[in-house]
């Protein structure tokens, strides 16, 4: 979907989307819509299934957080419903949705979520995450996969560390604009 910050020619539908990943040969992907996150998450989560249901190759993330609202399903039944969907991942945003991974209201999630080794995406630098949160959440569970988003050369001090410590957090190199970092790495 549009992005808040973005041109507005810049592309954003899903033509544009399937259009880039075929100039770049990429034959699969996770995808997700910024309408989970700015407006009903479980109506856009639900609408992005089916606007990808022709791709089989595209495969939707859905975005959730805490079910006491009342806006997405407990976690027994969102699990449920995310493997009749066939969803294998999930976005948390809890800056742009208004929740705390380090709250104990978000326990019941992120165990569930756990337990099910559903891979967990977080972008650092959009929901101004810091690595003594992310720290938290890697100790409390320490078997979620967890993804971690749009770390930037600045934040790398504190999340290389971490990335070297527990090897349920993984990096996306969408923004790792370190010098040599993914040689690094490897």
């Amino acid at each position: 979907g549009p992005r808040s910050l973005a041109h507005g020619s810049a592309p954003w539908t899903l033509p544009h989307l399937i259009e880039e990943l075929d100039h770049c040969s990429i034959s699969a992907a996770l995808v997700a819509s910024t309408l989970q996150v700015g407006y009903d998450a479980m109506r856009e989560n639900r609408r992005l299934v089916e606007m990808l249901a022709p791709y089989d190759w595209l495969h939707p993330v859905w975005n959730v957080h805490p079910h006491w609202t009342g806006e997405v399903p407990a976690p027994d039944r969102l699990l449920a419903l995310m493997k009749a969907q066939g969803i294998r991942a999930v976005t948390l945003c809890p800056q742009s949705n208004a929740w705390s991974l380090r709250s104990r209201t978000s326990h019941a999630l992120l165990a569930t979520l756990e337990e099910a080794g559903v891979p967990v995406i977080l972008s650092y630098g959009t929901e101004q995450l810091d690595s003594e949160t992310i720290e938290f959440l890697l100790e409390r569970h320490p078997r979620l996969p967890v993804i971690l988003r749009e770390v930037r050369r600045g934040e790398a001090r504190h999340i290389v560390p971490l990335v070297l410590q527990y090897p349920n957090l993984h990096l996306a190199f969408d923004h790792f604009q370190i010098h040599c970092g993914i040689e690094w790495f490897v």
